[in-house]
């Protein structure tokens, strides 16, 4: 008999027994016998823009070994938002392509899809993401950077499978680097003091996008930020493949430069700590991957555009002297010849 054990949030609505029920159904050793259930129970539950995610902890008896054991699984609902499909392409392709759980560089395995409902089921990956130890301990986050790179490289050296979800322009990461002049202007209507210098801006992206045209393209997390990379001893881990597909090498190392940087800002008021983070992450990433600096820097200054303009309309305006600083950022990733600008970052501690 299944004990159920049901820890929720008061604002998330789920009920246990059609949850179990989905669980139950859907992982191929319940269903074949080999993993008889002993207790289920809900962890937590987290809300993500417009996808829902329910941790959920399952002890059981493995039938083959005759030995209790436990699952944690994350069982994401999309709702109306299309992506499960495509997630659940990404993780068995890659699973199968060597980043399972016994490799050094792996992501989640996938369990379990309920296509009418748009629900997913992978398992729960350990670790502590990178963002937090660019929060907590900075000089960690350094230190495990090669660890980021290392993995991106090698995702970015698999083959791209013959079937591959094209990337998705509603997706917002990939929004930072085709619709910039759409940021712009939003920006330049919302803070029209600065809206001069933001149409010069707009001007120079315009000029430079077709550096990215027509690049050859490379198997893409497409969202590869601190948050989505877990770190346990030996281990490197990334997670939500919602945005993965096909991209240039660049996409992302420049998206996940910029989110450093602004990962750094929000947490310490200066991006210095991102930028020597970065600065180890792109050392590592330029030994052996193929993205050229001129096309990084691009995306980096795409991605910055994409968090003033997600700060500004989350935040309601965010901190009076963000715009000022984040344009001074902007343009020096635009004028930028090669990665000294990180050292240049980071030597600053106090202020950009």
């Amino acid at each position: 008999m299944v004990v159920m054990m049901l820890k929720v949030s008061r604002e998330a609505d789920i009920d246990e027994a059609p949850l179990y029920a989905l669980v139950r159904s859907t992982l191929p050793e319940i269903s074949a016998g080999r993993w008889e259930p002993e207790s289920f129970f809900v962890v937590r539950i987290h809300k993500h823009h417009n996808k829902k995610l329910v941790y959920c902890h399952l002890a059981y008896t493995d039938q083959v070994a005759k030995t209790p054991a436990e699952a944690d699984l994350v069982v994401k609902y999309y709702g109306k938002k299309k992506g499960a499909s495509s997630t659940r392409a990404a993780l068995q392709y890659l699973w199968q392509a060597g980043f399972d759980a016994d490799q050094p560089y792996s992501v989640p395995r996938f369990c379990g899809y309920e296509p009418e409902q748009n629900i997913l089921i992978q398992t729960r990956a350990e670790g502590i993401t990178w963002a937090e130890w660019l929060q907590q301990a900075p000089q960690i986050a350094d230190q495990v950077a090669a660890h980021a790179a290392d993995w991106l490289v090698r995702l970015q050296r698999t083959p791209v499978p013959a079937r591959i979800p094209s990337q998705r322009l509603s997706e917002v990461p990939y929004r930072c680097l085709v619709a910039p002049d759409e940021l712009l202007e939003t920006l330049a209507t919302s803070i029209p003091a600065y809206a001069p210098r933001l149409r010069r801006i707009e001007e120079h992206v315009r000029q430079r996008l077709s550096e990215v045209d027509g690049l050859p393209g490379v198997l893409s997390h497409g969202d590869f930020h601190p948050k989505n990379v877990l770190f346990i001893p030996g281990q490197t881990t990334a997670l939500d493949f919602d945005a993965y597909g096909v991209h240039e090498a660049a996409f992302d190392v420049g998206y996940c430069i910029g989110q450093l940087l602004s990962m750094a800002y929000a947490h310490y008021g200066t991006v210095a700590p991102g930028a020597v983070v970065a600065n180890s992450f792109w050392q590592r990433y330029a030994r052996e991957g193929t993205a050229a600096w001129q096309h990084v820097s691009l995306v980096t200054a795409c991605t910055l555009i994409q968090v003033l303009h997600y700060t500004r309309r989350a935040l309601h305006g965010a901190s009076a002297e963000m715009p000022a600083v984040w344009l001074d950022l902007i343009e020096q990733w635009l004028m930028s010849d090669d990665a000294r600008i990180l050292t240049r970052l980071a030597a600053n501690q106090a202020s950009l």
